[in-house]
Formats: C-alpha cells, structure tokens, sequence
C-alpha cells in the first residue's frame, strides 16, 4: 500500500513538472583519494553510501535536456541507523531541506525538497540486507504547497 502511495504522488509531481534542473555541486572537501567514498550514481546530487549498490532491473531513470527522474533502488550491508543518519545529513549537504519522515521499527521514509525537485528516500531495514528506494522529481514552480508544505 505504501509503495502505491509513493508511486501515486511520484507520477504527480512528474505530470506538473515544470522547473528546468537546478542542481548546485559542492566543492572543496578534502578527501583521503585512496580512501573507498559514497558517490553520486544517477542524480547528481543524492549521494550514495559506498555500502549500497544499484539495482538496474528495479530501477527506472527519465532524463531529457532540463531534469533527470525517477526511482533508483539499492541494496547493501549497512545498518538501518546508519542510513537514516546518511541520508539526513548528506541530502542536508547536498541543499535539500526534510519536509518530512515517517519511521515505524523497520522502514523509515524521508521527503526533501528543493527549489525545483523532490526527493522520496524510502529506508527498509526489515532484513540483513538493507533496501533502498530513491525518487526523484522536478515540480512546478506555479504550484503552491499546502497542508504541511505551507
């Protein structure tokens, strides 16, 4: 049922989307080179911890000349806390802004938004192999937020 929901409110805010790409990278870190790092895969600005890699057959990514969207689905070996604590000061680092997070004892769901995009991180911690589910969309700069979003 929760699935269905994410995917509902993903295709709404594909369908009103509107907004060119608006993504800032961040420089100037020092980075140990030989050091193993999280990375970017497909959105340049949702940073992926090096514990997770991508499933290709479970995830789908749009792109044309102004955004890239979609749902990109990871697996790996990293603790449910550690990935809560990732997600929420990286996507921070990263100049998304949690709008909101719903936690129950195994699966947690983080909403972040951006001047023009929205990110759903959907955190399963069910098992001994963690999964990871990232949406990303634009949205539309007419649209006025309600409810919580005011």
């Amino acid at each position: 049922m929760k699935k269905i929901l994410l995917t509902i409110i993903v295709i709404i805010l594909l369908t009103s989307s509107g907004c060119i790409n608006t993504i800032k990278k961040k420089s100037g870190d020092k980075i140990d080179p030989d050091s193993p790092k999280p990375s970017y895969f497909n959105f340049p600005d949702v940073l992926i911890p090096l514990e997770l890699t991508k499933d290709r057959e479970g995830s789908v990514i749009y792109m044309n000349s102004n955004t890239k969207a979609g749902v990109l689905n990871l697996t790996g070996k990293a603790t449910f806390g550690y990935l809560i604590d990732f997600f929420k000061e990286n996507m921070d680092k990263d100049n998304w802004h949690l709008v909101s997070e719903n936690e129950t004892s195994t699966r947690m769901i983080l909403m972040f938004r951006k001047k023009c995009r929205w990110s759903i991180i959907d955190i399963d911690g069910d098992s001994s192999t963690a999964r990871v589910s990232i949406w990303v969309t634009p949205s539309s700069t007419s649209a006025k937020p309600i409810g919580l979003l005011k």
